[in-house]
C-alpha cells in the first residue's frame, strides 16, 4: 500500500513512512470540527503536521501520482487557506 488515509485524530498529519508499516505513508485528516493540540510533536516522522487549526486534506489521483494538499480553516468566516502540497509518485512495484 503506497498511502493510508484516515480521520478522527483532531488534527492533520502527513506522516514519513516507515519500515515498521511497510514504508506506506500515512495521511491523517480529521481536523475538521474540533482541534486539539499534539501531545508529543516529535512522535512521528512528519513531512507536515498542523495542531489547534481547523482543517483538512485532499487527495488527487492523476495517473500514476498522488497529488496531496493539506488546508487550514479560519474559525471566523470559514476561509480556506492552502498550507502545504506535495505530490508523491507511485512506487516502483518489486
Amino acid at each position: 500500500v503506497d498511502v493510508y488515509v484516515a480521520g478522527h485524530d483532531h488534527d492533520v498529519q502527513l506522516l514519513h513512512s516507515v519500515p515498521e508499516c511497510s514504508n506506506t505513508i500515512l495521511l491523517l485528516s480529521g481536523a475538521g470540527a474540533d482541534p486539539r493540540a499534539f501531545t508529543d510533536r516529535k512522535r512521528n516522522p512528519v513531512i507536515y503536521q498542523q495542531d489547534n487549526q481547523l482543517g483538512f486534506a485532499i487527495g488527487e489521483i492523476s495517473g500514476d501520482t498522488l497529488r496531496v494538499k493539506i488546508y487550514s480553516v479560519s474559525g471566523t468566516d470559514g476561509a480556506a487557506m492552502l498550507r502545504f502540497q506535495q505530490a508523491f509518485p507511485r512506487r516502483a512495484l518489486p
